[in-house]
């Protein structure tokens, strides 16, 4: 990803699954939907390779850090595992990691206060954008 303010496949998804009321994400959003997105945005950056066949093996072609903890971190349990998988059981093994949900919401959640202090120098009123450091100005 070349933008620290862009957002990850698995990041956006969750926050369509946001509810809006409640603060909380959609039923059926789950660590196997989180799983999918960050196996495709591995393939999507060349980090992973899928097998053709039938048996879909995963194997890691490239290792270097995508600088998203939660992507590194499945990234290293693919490529530390003893043995080849098919992308079917990566998906269910890796939806099992201990509190990837948890991850997913920090990471998203870190994503957005660095974009809200990065734009804190305006202020949004009646739908104009006004400078907060330059008051005696007219909205733009």
């Amino acid at each position: 990803m070349s933008s620290s303010t862009s957002l990850f496949l698995y990041q956006e998804l969750a926050l369509l699954a946001l509810d809006d009321k409640k603060g909380t994400l959609a039923p059926g959003f789950s660590e196997f939907v989180v799983v999918g997105a960050i196996l495709a945005e591995l393939l999507l950056e060349n980090k992973i390779l899928i097998e053709k066949g039938q048996a879909q093996l995963v194997r890691v072609i490239n290792f270097d850090p995508v600088e998203d903890p939660t992507i590194d971190k499945l990234l290293t349990a693919i490529k530390e595992s003893k043995k080849e998988l098919s992308l079917e059981l990566w998906v269910s093994n890796l939806a099992g990691i201990k509190n990837i949900m948890e991850d997913v919401i920090a990471q998203l959640c870190e994503k957005i206060l660095f974009v809200l202090k990065n734009i804190s120098s305006f202020i949004f009123l009646n739908g104009k954008v006004t400078r907060n450091w330059m008051p005696h100005r007219k909205n733009y």
